[in-house]
């Protein structure tokens, strides 16, 4: 029996790579002045006060490792003891192991017949490690775990957090009867989302391989029963990947951040995918940079990076275009939050007409259309032909859209609907009040 290797995994601070020779400061006081302000250095060995300078204690014993190691094999060589404590093992990493070499601790070769025994006692080991059935599932998910965060590329604070919520689950019952896989997949889908970088079921399905359907299922179990504070996904946390897969520049990417903080201000974002709000904002940066047309960044090149249809990205990109090209003119033209919040409310009925659905029309001109609208209601004194000067588009245009919004939101059309420049035209919009 002396020769069997065994490597206890228990949890020993004391043993470690080498000590941090940074001074630390203790809770002692200082017998000449009463501060608590002293500092260890474990160099010198010596505890001194940082106020006074007393040197209270010298020549202490260093509690560390005898040997030292300057790079990570020679502290896998060195080491002889196991990792701390952590909830990624099902025994929480305090159980003991009997190695599968041949040697024993001085390096001789076992016998026969000892190397039957420890084969025999190496396999009882393994059953005592995972005796009842708690354990035995324990010891699944944590391998599950680790194959799919391996996957993904998730780090152990990942691992930790999904494997928290997961105890909790077989606590509360919630995993008998379902596919442990899956309750692991929507474990670690909660877990991305607490910890700030959230993956999608798409993402985890593939490597769960089960379907989204039945991840999304055990997720909405655990979020409801374990009552788990899970923030919103913000659509900002999914513009890198998304942009790095569709291989955007760094210019475009930096236009559509800003595109989607415009629109979370007027809640445009609310209720919608936060990953097809990132494909649309990606194609209006995109089209504004020209990389639609220098790079082909077209809605379908998006589309199959961010994971949605085009549909979804033609359907969200036209309000979010006319919102964006609202705010923008109005910070152009130098105009006031009123007529901002008149403007953004005459979109947000717009938008529940339907009236961007149409090829036809310019989305740029019904945004200066919208603009001039709110200035008449607030009597700001601004001509259609400024307007579309600074939206980039002809009067002509303008004059078109804002005459058909007149018409198509039954508002009231003035004997003299357009005025020379510098005349205010006013129009009751009691419809939006």
């Amino acid at each position: 029996m002396l020769g069997f290797l065994l490597v206890h995994l228990g949890k020993n601070k004391g043993l470690e790579m080498e000590k941090d020779r940074t001074p630390e400061i203790s809770q002692e006081k200082c017998p000449e002045c009463g501060s608590i302000n002293l500092i260890h250095d474990y160099e010198t060995h010596e505890t001194a006060c940082a106020n006074c300078g007393l040197v209270i204690r010298d020549q202490e014993m260093d509690r560390g490792p005898e040997w030292r190691a300057f790079d990570p094999e020679q502290k896998e060589k060195r080491i002889r003891t196991g990792p701390p404590e952590t909830i990624t093992i099902h025994d929480m990493g305090l159980s003991t192991i009997i190695s599968h070499t041949d040697y024993d601790a001085f390096g001789r070769k076992l016998p026969a017949s000892t190397k039957y025994e420890r084969k025999r006692l190496r396999k009882w080991q393994r059953r005592v490690r995972a005796s009842d059935a708690t354990e035995r599932n324990l010891a699944t998910a944590m391998t599950e775990i680790d194959r799919i965060s391996d996957h993904l590329s998730l780090t152990q604070p990942f691992k930790e957090e999904a494997a928290l919520i997961y105890r909790k689950a077989i606590k509360a019952g919630l995993v008998r009867g379902r596919s442990i896989t899956a309750v692991v997949a929507a474990c670690l889908y909660a877990a991305c989302r607490i910890k700030g970088q959230p993956r999608s079921f798409e993402e985890i399905a593939k490597v769960s391989r089960l379907r989204r359907k039945e991840i999304a299922r055990c997720y909405r179990t655990l979020y409801w029963k374990l009552n788990l504070e899970v923030p919103t996904v913000n659509a900002l946390d999914h513009i890198e990947k998304t942009a790095k897969k569709a291989d955007i520049t760094r210019k475009s990417q930096a236009i559509a951040e800003n595109i989607i903080r415009q629109a979370q201000r007027i809640q445009l974002t609310d209720g919608k995918s936060p990953v097809g709000v990132v494909a649309a904002a990606l194609y209006i940066a995109c089209t504004k940079t020209g990389e639609d047309k220098t790079r082909r960044k077209n809605q379908r090149a998006i589309a199959r990076a961010a994971n949605v249809t085009e549909v979804t990205v033609r359907n969200l990109y036209k309000p979010l275009k006319v919102a964006t090209d609202i705010i923008d003119l109005i910070e152009k033209a130098d105009l006031g939050d009123e007529i901002q919040e008149l403007a953004i409310n005459i979109f947000q009925k717009a938008k529940e007409k339907d009236l961007f659905s149409n090829k036809n029309r310019e989305l740029t001109s019904i945004a200066a259309a919208i603009v001039y609208i709110a200035c008449e209601e607030l009597g700001e004194r601004k001509s259609i032909k400024e307007i579309a000067n600074a939206a980039g588009v002809t009067r002509v245009t303008v004059k078109n859209r804002y005459k058909e919004l007149i018409k198509e939101l039954d508002l009231e059309l003035p004997k003299i609907p357009i005025m020379s420049e510098g005349q205010i035209v006013p129009l009751s919009l009691s419809f939006f009040i």
